[in-house]
């Protein structure tokens, strides 16, 4: 039995999907964010140090932290490697770290979230469209998961930046699953019981 400690729609979205995907059986350890996007739970603070989501306890008793660990973890043996890391590598760090991180942080000043609307975000979006339209994102649970939740949110708070046919058929393509559409509707449930 995994184990994932998660905080409803968080990056943590990306590995539930996964596991989801996968079948594979999982207990949930809802948690919840404090101040500076940290999570406040002693015990968790013990496990991770870090206090961050998500974190993902394997059957032999490991932990495993940073999604893209995690995520790489849970394709282990599927093809192109390489390629999924590179994807997702550039969304943790061009549209997780540099975008959504300020963009959803409340402390965030408002000049912050204009360049990043209008001069860091276009460019990264940009990129995602034309490898969408293109074809040239592997085909891989990981990198489709991790996307998805980036573009949830984003659809949630900044749609216009998203409403191109690629990012659109892509989102729409991760919500005719059922899978996804069962794990949205766990995520909220955790979400609205906070």
């Amino acid at each position: 039995m995994h184990t994932l400690y998660a905080a409803p729609f968080t990056s943590s979205l990306a590995v539930h999907l996964v596991l989801r995907q996968q079948n594979l059986p999982t207990t949930l350890h809802w948690l919840r964010r404090g101040p500076a996007r940290q999570i406040q739970d002693p015990a968790y603070a013990t496990l991770n140090p870090r206090q961050k989501v998500p974190a993902l306890l394997l059957p032999d008793g490991t932990l495993l932290t940073e999604i893209i660990n995690i995520l790489m973890h849970l394709e282990e043996g599927q093809e192109a490697p390489r390629q999924r890391l590179t994807w997702l590598s550039f969304i943790a760090t061009e549209l997780h770290q540099q975008a959504l991180g300020p963009l959803f942080d409340p402390q965030t000043p408002p000049a912050t979230i204009k360049d990043v609307l209008t001069r860091l975000l276009p460019p990264v979006l940009g990129h995602l469209e034309s490898a969408l339209s293109s074809s040239v994102l592997p085909a891989s649970g990981a990198v489709d998961a991790y996307l998805f939740w980036t573009l949830l949110l984003l659809r949630n708070q900044h749609p216009e930046t998203i409403a191109t046919p690629a990012l659109t058929a892509h989102r729409k393509m991760m919500l005719g699953r059922g899978f996804v559409r069962e794990v949205l509707s766990v995520e909220q449930a955790a979400y609205q019981s906070r």
